[in-house]
């Protein structure tokens, strides 16, 4: 610390001895005295370091023999010409002659900071004090903390993210931080504790992401960092533990009996996770047909068996697993007739298609329509014979032609006596007038050839009587 005295006694006496005229000096006037007392250099060479934007305080003793204290003229200077500002100060000592002065104004670099006391005769004291301003950024810092290069995240897990920030100008509690994604964008804007620290914790998808950090000051000022953060896809992570993950083919993977190589198995799951469910079980479709084992298909290789299938007559197989192959309407199917009474003839109005014959009752068993009446098996086409009573519908057609025949319609006749005794003649064998209807009974003529030889009247039928014809009763028969 320097300081410099200079007296106006002094400066008088050399002027008067200059110029040869006597003075006379009736007080001498000594000048101030001024030290400073901080701050104190710290180090070796004599300097004060300070940080740039920080406050130092000044502490300084003045004194006057002439002149008080608050009557003392004080100049705060530096050498340093980067200050373009000079050191403006309205502080004023007290009644004791201590002076303090703070302020933060000075520019980064080497100073001599001198305090220059000047009395109301002119006569000054210099102190100075060596002071270092080492620079300050003006931008805040920011280092990151987490994530480091060893952490990686797990998608939509959170992870917490840490920086600590500083600001020369700011509190740190008043600093907007800003945490961001290249692949998600923001993630959230915090301010830090009283500490410096800022904290957000973070969902992000996976993939490589740089995030960046970002911290601004009230001046304008802004300082980011970047750090690198690689966060796994949930589908690399095997959670059940069976061995896959779900990007390698798990797709369930919170079931370890659930992964490509298990067994399939009937329980509505895709086991193996091969997109099918239950397959090579009896609830698996396997002929793509509608319909499984479990739902009634009875050839689940064949995808025309199954319950809804329509039968096929004659295909040796049982189409629509119902355990019969004989079933009515089928796909070729014959039209078979009702013949309920056995004569190989059926009822025309009475049909069934089946495989086989037999039908619903039975009975359908032929495939002609021919009988006309079929509650009579001696009623059909080809009957030659003739009936009597009607065949049970109160009809004589018994052979089916749509005619009741007669079986006699000849008129009987009888020439009576021959030319000798006893010998009889019957002209026409038939009935005694008109043919009856079918099922009545009529007078017959027979011809009795046995009466040639004699007719005889006890006993022996005549064909010729004497007065008129013999006859006999005889039922008209049809068919």
């Amino acid at each position: 610390m320097l300081t410099t005295s200079f007296s106006l006694f002094s400066f008088l006496s050399v002027v008067a001895c200059n110029s040869g005229t006597e003075v006379k000096i009736g007080t001498t006037n000594s000048p101030p005295s001024v030290t400073i007392l901080s701050p104190l250099p710290e180090e070796e060479d004599g300097t004060v370091v300070f940080d740039e934007y920080s406050v130092i305080h000044f502490h300084a003793q003045v004194y006057d023999s002439y002149d008080s204290p608050q009557d003392l003229m004080l100049l705060w200077s530096t050498d340093n010409s980067d200050q373009v500002d000079g050191l403006e100060s309205e502080a004023i000592p007290d009644t004791q002659g201590e002076l303090f002065y703070s302020t933060a104004a000075l520019v980064p670099g080497l100073h001599n900071v001198t305090l220059t006391v000047t009395d109301s005769n002119g006569a000054f004291t210099q102190d100075s004090v060596k002071i270092e301003i080492l620079d300050q950024p003006e931008a805040p810092q920011i280092e990151i903390l987490k994530p480091t290069a060893d952490d990686s995240g797990i998608e939509n897990e959170p992870f917490t993210m840490i920086v600590e920030v500083f600001d020369v100008f700011d509190e740190v509690t008043s600093l907007p931080v800003l945490m961001s994604s290249s692949i998600d964008g923001e993630i959230c804007q915090t301010n830090p504790s009283a500490s410096g620290r800022a904290e957000c914790d973070a969902n992000l998808s996976a993939g490589l992401h740089s995030i960046e950090f970002t911290v601004s000051n009230s001046h304008g000022y802004t300082a980011s960092d970047v750090a690198e953060f690689f966060v796994i896809s949930g589908d690399d992570i095997d959670d059940d533990s069976d061995g896959y993950t779900e990007n390698e083919g798990d797709c369930n993977d919170n079931d370890p009996t659930v992964n490509p190589t298990a067994p399939e198995v009937e329980n509505a799951l895709d086991d193996n996770c091969n997109g099918v469910t239950d397959e090579g079980t009896n609830a698996y479709d396997d002929d793509g047909d509608g319909f499984t084992e479990n739902q009634g298909d009875c050839n689940d290789t064949n995808g025309s068996i199954h319950p809804n299938a329509t039968e096929t007559c004659g295909n040796g197989m049982d189409d629509n697993c119902n355990g019969d192959q004989n079933e009515e309407n089928a796909i070729n199917c014959t039209t078979y007739y009702r013949d309920s009474d056995g004569d190989g003839y059926g009822d025309t109005n009475l049909t069934e298609c089946w495989c086989q014959p037999g039908g619903t009752t039975g009975e359908f068993n032929v495939t002609n329509g021919n009988d006309c009446f079929d509650g009579n098996a001696a009623a059909s086409p080809n009957q030659q014979s003739y009936f009597n009573p009607d065949r049970g519908d109160g009809s004589f057609d018994y052979n089916c032609d749509g005619t009741q025949t007669k079986e006699v319609t000849v008129a009987g006749s009888c020439d009576g006596w021959g030319s000798s005794v006893g010998d009889c003649t019957l002209n026409t064998a038939g009935w005694d007038g008109s043919a009856p209807a079918c099922g009545a009974t009529g007078n017959y003529l027979y011809d009795n050839d046995s009466c040639s030889a004699g007719c005889t009247v006890l006993g022996v039928p005549f064909c010729c009587e004497v007065g008129g014809p013999s006859y006999s009763t005889r039922v008209q028969r049809c068919r």
